[in-house]
């Protein structure tokens, strides 16, 4: 008698199948063997059906475990009880085994309903086992010797799932094809249209997104499924990052996402679509993953439904409709994307702006998206938002939010692919691509910090002294301020900083000028005369000769990040 552990045991499962085309290589009429099986009917008596969910076979170093899962339907228009048959496996060479059902197993029907049941044993072996038939048996206890009466016999011969060593008659389908889980009544739909590797721990993982479409006219939720990775010579478990059940809607589409936690130098050549079969004893709980299909991976090294496309500054970029982070009323478009370099960081930042445009008549929720920069070598780099107090948009009119990108010394701008994403939990997939590069925005007499453009001719610094604060330091100029009136800037970060520079290339002191409304620590730049106090100089006395540089500053949760818009000498 076979004893059962009392701790829950997770049995991980993955197709042993390869991108190259010989492992592939199924036979249509097995295929066409297996799909009969599991999606036909039979009759058990004259008020059940059943049909075999799924059937497992796996060898491992504690025997040969056989399970299996059968729907049973009632046709009837009452409760109808089900038969105390036995539920076997015959092998190839001709022995039988019984297999136990879990006590979860329902002992009757409701009227025009169905049940599912599930069935175990362990085969104390260390040879292959290999199912050919499955059977209900009547045995009557009740003669002497007992008599058994076949109700039921099923030919499943290559329809086992045998784990990812044997050789299993699963459907496999091109990356991008559509489909359904076979032994499910799900009618959902699936398709595949994006996978990508990010690092978010100790370890990489493949993050696969897929998309679920709902042909029905009712609420339909997503079954129970995951997908587990296979390279050359391993499996890698996945997991579904929506943890709570997901309900479709009626002609419904939206996303659903896997993680694949793998090794570094992993490269996936399939995945494939695991159900699991849940046995339950007195003694406790098990779980075995069952392979349904497997999905061939593209020859890529990742695969994307978000194509870039060419882009040229201002214009609207195309978002994937279902992007749970950009309203559908909200256009998206980048306005600038500059580069500068950080002295004596070793590094650059580049700082790429946009525009959201809220069409609808009523107020929405400001778009917080993540952004991600890839050079012209494949790598990526994640964009910091910039801090914004405002969490809404008004009607008819658009905001302008910021992101900092930190970049090797190296890169030069040219031809970038700039991407939008959404946040799925701790990772993030693809809803838009442009291709796009670096665009020069300096000028010595106006300066471009969309939505607003600031033109400065020269400075005149003043100084003077008090006997009980010392020498202190101002700057006066004239400027002419315009903004898109269209536009809301955030208060937080339409700031310019303003330094003060030594003919040596010091900086003597800063100070931050706000482009919209005056705050505690900060004036506001105004069209006319204006001036600003230096009040932390880092001398005693200014000598001749300084000058001034602008900077746009964009304050971030990593601390501020400045672009350099212009110098400007003092007289």
């Amino acid at each position: 008698m076979n004893h059962w552990k009392k701790t829950a045991l997770t049995v991980a499962l993955s197709t042993s199948l390869l991108v190259t085309a010989a492992p592939f290589a199924l036979a249509n009429e097995a295929l066409q063997t297996t799909a009969a099986i599991f999606n036909t009917t039979h009759n058990l008596n004259e008020q059940l059906q059943v049909q075999v969910k799924a059937l497992y076979n796996e060898r491992t170093s504690d025997g040969v475990r056989i399970a299996a899962v059968v729907k049973v339907n009632n046709a009837a228009n009452k409760i109808t009880r089900i038969p105390t048959y036995e539920l076997r496996v015959k092998t190839a060479d001709g022995v039988e085994y019984t297999l136990a059902g879990s006590t979860t197993n329902e002992r009757s029907v409701k009227p025009r309903s169905q049940s599912e049941l599930s069935y175990y044993t362990m085969i104390d072996s260390t040879e292959p086992v290999e199912i050919v038939e499955l059977q209900w048996v009547d045995v009557d206890w009740y003669t002497y010797p007992k008599t058994e009466t076949v109700k039921l016999s099923l030919p499943v011969a290559g329809s086992a799932w045998t784990g990812f060593d044997g050789e299993n008659q699963v459907p496999v389908h091109k990356w991008g094809e559509s489909f359904t889980i076979p032994g499910s009544r799900s009618p959902l739909k699936f398709t595949p249209v994006s996978y990508s590797k990010q690092l978010t721990g100790e370890k990489p993982a493949t993050i696969v997104k897929v998309l679920v479409e709902n042909p029905t006219a009712q609420r339909e939720t997503v079954p129970e499924f995951t997908l587990y990775g296979r390279d050359n010579n391993q499996t890698f478990e996945g997991s579904r990052v929506e943890q709570s059940q997901v309900a479709v809607e009626p002609n419904e589409k939206k996303y659903i996402h896997f993680t694949i936690a793998t090794e570094q130098e992993t490269t996936l050549s399939s995945v494939s679509v695991m159900t699991p079969i849940q046995h339950v004893t007195a003694a406790g709980a098990s779980s075995y993953q069952v392979g349904r299909l497997s999905l061939l991976l593209p020859q890529m090294t990742f695969g994307s439904n978000v194509t870039p496309t060419p882009y040229k500054l201002g214009e609207i970029i195309a978002v994937d409709e279902l992007s749970k982070s950009i309203n559908k009323d909200v256009d998206v478009s980048l306005v600038s994307l500059t580069l500068h370099e950080n002295q004596g960081s070793g590094y650059k930042t580049a700082v790429a702006k946009f525009k959201l445009n809220n069409k609808n008549s009523k107020p929405v929720i400001l778009p917080n998206f993540e952004a991600e920069l890839q050079s012209t070598d494949g790598f990526s780099y994640s964009g910091v938002r910039q801090t914004i107090s405002r969490t809404q948009m008004v009607p008819g009119l658009s905001n302008v939010v910021s992101y900092a990108f930190t970049l090797p010394a190296s890169e030069t701008g040219e031809n970038l692919i700039l991407k939008l994403q959404d946040s799925i939990g701790s990772y993030r997939t693809d809803v838009a691509a442009v291709k796009t590069s670096v665009v020069e925005l300096r000028s010595d007499t106006e300066l471009d910090l969309y939505p607003f453009k600031v033109k400065v001719d020269y400075m005149v610094p003043e100084m003077s002294y008090a006997l009980t604060t010392g020498y202190s330091y101002k700057v006066k100029f004239d400027a002419v301020v315009t903004s898109d009136e269209k536009v809301i800037a955030d208060q937080d970060n339409s700031l310019l900083t303003i330094e003060m520079i030594d003919r040596n290339g010091h900086v003597l002191a800063q100070e931050d000028v706000s482009l919209v409304g005056p705050t505690e620590t900060q004036n506001q730049l105004i069209t006319g005369k204006n001036t600003v106090s230096f009040t932390k100089l880092r001398t005693e006395q200014v000598e001749t000769g300084t000058s001034y540089k602008i900077y746009e500053k964009v304050n971030t949760p990593n601390g501020p990040v400045k672009r350099l818009l212009t110098t400007l000498k003092g007289f």
